[in-house]
């Protein structure tokens, strides 16, 4: 018994000193490069769904035009008057484009 609690003491111990030893680390440094990679992975995904946009626009007879984060969508094919949507998000481009889908255009 009297091993076992001295175990149990060495552990706290070594605990405890992870513990400071990790209070001493500078976070920075890891949050830095952590964010970095996130912002990498997240405009990676973003130029991915914006290609299947613009991949499902031109099956669907839809032309793109981007100004900044917005989308303008142009349809002027078998529609009369001409289907225009401007200033969309990616969001709202997407949900247009299915849409339209449904509807079986395309």
């Amino acid at each position: 018994m009297a091993t076992l609690v001295k175990y149990f003491e060495v552990c706290k111990r070594g605990w405890m000193l992870l513990v400071d030893l990790l209070m001493r680390v500078d976070y920075r440094l890891f949050h830095t490069a952590f964010r970095g990679r996130l912002m990498r992975n997240a405009t990676q995904k973003l130029g991915e769904r914006e290609a299947l946009v613009r991949t499902l626009a031109s099956r669907l007879e839809f032309s793109v035009q981007k100004a900044g984060a917005r989308f303008t969508l142009l349809r002027t094919a078998d529609v009369m008057p001409p289907v225009c949507e401007e200033r969309l998000t990616l969001n709202q481009a997407e949900e247009l484009l299915q849409t339209w889908k449904l509807r079986g255009r395309g």
